[in-house]
This record gives structure tokens, C-alpha cells and sequence, in this order.
């Protein structure tokens, strides 16, 4: 579409333009189109959820992860400005940039788009274990975290798995 923004890679190298989305270079070559998503969540980065999130994302685009050092479930869009914290990079999946940051994860949202400083075409938060519903969405740090990533200009959406067997009582 004319009207859409588009992020083109030539074999390793990226190139981020802004603009029509077009599959013809400058001299004619031919770009690829790649999605740039960051993957956050309230877990911690050793969450089977988040794995399994960043491993689907990969197959969309360049993924990059950065989620608590440990779980920050409850923290809704809280950040940390009174002591330092930890920003680690870490080995987390082939093909996947990793980092570990011991504060909320709002902060973690905040350290992909304003420390890392990539532009992001999508943020995701997840994938956690259970449900956010009703009142209870206020509290929740994985929609923290999308909520912070919008008040940064990005698109986003939380993701959230199921337990299973589900029970209606």
C-alpha cells in the first residue's frame, strides 16, 4: 500500500526507509521486506512463554527480546527512576537479540525503543500463563508494557496462552 511504512534488508545489511513501500533499489536491486519486532513480557527472560513467542515472531522478522531479570507480574506500567538497574545481554535463541534487565516491564519496553534504539514496526508483551480480564488488566505488567510502548508511538499487542484443561464451573 502507498500509504504504508516499510523496513527493506538487503542480504545482511539493513537499511530502514520510511516511505512507500517499493521492492525495487536505488540501481534496481531487489530488496526483502523485514518486520522489526521487540518481544517484552513480565515473566522474566527465562519464561517458557516468551520462547515460545520470540521463536513464532522469528519467522515474521528480526526479533529482539528484552523482559525482566525475574518475574514482575502485577508492576502495570511502573518504572524505575530513583536506582540503576541492570541492562545484560544474554544468549537466548539462535538468531534472537537477548537482553536481561532487573527492573519492570515497562522499563523493559522503555530500554528496547529508547537505549537499544531500533524502530520497531511491532511490539509484543507475553506470552504470559493465565488471563488478564476485568479490573484486574490495570495491574497487569504484560498490558503495562504495551501501554508504555504506545505512549512511545508503537503498535503492540499482548499475547496470552491458555491453560489447559479449561474448567467452566
Amino acid at each position: 500500500c502507498k500509504r504504508c511504512y516499510g523496513i527493506f534488508a538487503q542480504g545482511n545489511e539493513r537499511t530502514y526507509k520510511r516511505g512507500r513501500r517499493t521492492h525495487q533499489g536505488i540501481q534496481g536491486e531487489q530488496y526483502r521486506l523485514v518486520m522489526r519486532i521487540l518481544i517484552v513480557n513480565d515473566d522474566g527472560i527465562n519464561a517458557k512463554g516468551i520462547h515460545l513467542l520470540a521463536s513464532w515472531a522469528r519467522k515474521l522478522g528480526k526479533v529482539t527480546v528484552v523482559a525482566p531479570k525475574v518475574e514482575q507480574s502485577g508492576k502495570s506500567r511502573g518504572i524505575n527512576i530513583i536506582t540503576p538497574f541492570e541492562i545484560k545481554k544474554v544468549d537466548f535463541m539462535t538468531g534472537v537479540e537477548a537482553y536481561s534487565v532487573d527492573s519492570t516491564p515497562a522499563d523493559c519496553v522503555r530500554v528496547g525503543v529508547i537505549s537499544i534504539g531500533h524502530d520497531y514496526d511491532l511490539v509484543l508483551s507475553g506470552m504470559n500463563r493465565g488471563f488478564n480480564v476485568g479490573r484486574d488488566i490495570g495491574y497487569s505488567g504484560t498490558a503495562g508494557a504495551i501501554m508504555e510502548a504506545c505512549g512511545h508511538g508503537y503498535r503492540g499487542g499482548c499475547c496470552r496462552q491458555i491453560p489447559l484443561p479449561l474448567r467452566c464451573w
